[in-house]
């Protein structure tokens, strides 16, 4: 299991049982599997746990909150930690050759 990069295992993981608890249909062999993938990655990912131990702590009384909180926190696992910028500069550059190449006037890009 030491090939897999820790957010993909664990957020992979963690989406499914949140949907699962979402839908009614979380089994405890659910439960278990998020607890030990909590537990592999909390060297490298102590946050994993942390999301784990506040789902199982709702779970049981409100599953949908449980599970959508469960779902953010894979969600912020997954965000790059480097902020990439205002992306408005490499914007202006891919429409200036749009119009160049004339994708911006086809009518079937629905442009025009």
């Amino acid at each position: 299991m030491s090939d897999f990069n820790p957010v993909v295992a664990f957020g992979l993981l963690a989406t499914t049982v949140a949907l699962k608890a979402k839908t009614g249909r979380l089994k405890d062999r659910d439960r278990m599997s998020l607890m030990q993938s909590a537990l592999f990655w909390c060297d490298v990912m102590p946050e994993a746990r942390v999301a784990a131990l506040d789902f199982f702590e709702a779970v049981d009384s409100y599953p949908l909150f449980a599970g959508e909180t469960l779902q953010e926190a894979a969600r912020v696992m997954a965000m790059p930690q480097a902020t990439l910028g205002d992306p408005g500069g490499r914007l202006k550059v891919l429409e200036s050759e749009a119009v160049a190449s004339g994708w911006a006037d086809r009518k079937d890009c629905g442009h025009g």
